[in-house]
């Protein structure tokens, strides 16, 4: 009986212990998935860049889209172009995780728990109004499955 409780405690401390080393409090040398997504509105093309710091390689891999497309399953005017992961975020979206105003507003998600990621989510090809009408309109979406703070970050066309 003793054999089996030690066991059963060296189960769970190896559960808890991996669960904690897939899901940390901290990223520290994160991975970033890049979604690009195609819109087609009003006669318009829209280009949506997705972005999210993942743990690692394979976090990335394995969540990554999956948040994304989920994150997105309502709108049916949008087309999954590409997905991938990067060791390097792009010097063109590194603004973006520095929580920097850049050319058009963008949605910021910080993550709320251990399981969450982070994520920032613009929209190319949008004037100020539409981007800070959209950039509202997405916060207010994904605020309803995300338990950290979704905000939109204004965009500066000067910038």
């Amino acid at each position: 009986m003793g054999k089996l409780v030690l066991l059963l405690v060296l189960a769970a401390a190896g559960y808890y212990w991996h669960s904690h080393q897939r899901d940390p409090e901290q990223i520290a040398a994160p991975v970033y998935a890049e979604a690009r997504v195609d819109l087609q509105v009003a006669g318009r093309e829209l280009n949506m860049v997705l972005l999210g710091k993942m743990v690692d390689e394979d976090d990335c891999a394995k969540r990554g889209e999956i948040f994304w497309r989920n994150a997105l399953q309502d709108c049916d005017l949008c087309q999954f172009i590409r997905y991938e992961c990067k060791p390097v975020l792009s010097e063109r979206y590194q603004p973006l995780f520095a929580n920097q105003q850049t050319r058009t507003s963008y949605v910021k998600l910080d993550r709320g728990n251990r399981f969450e990621r982070d994520g920032r989510m613009l929209v190319w090809g949008l004037n100020k109004y539409d981007a800070d009408w959209l950039c509202n309109m997405l916060k207010e979406k994904m605020k309803q499955n995300y338990s950290g703070q979704v905000s939109c970050m204004d965009g500066d066309p000067d910038a």
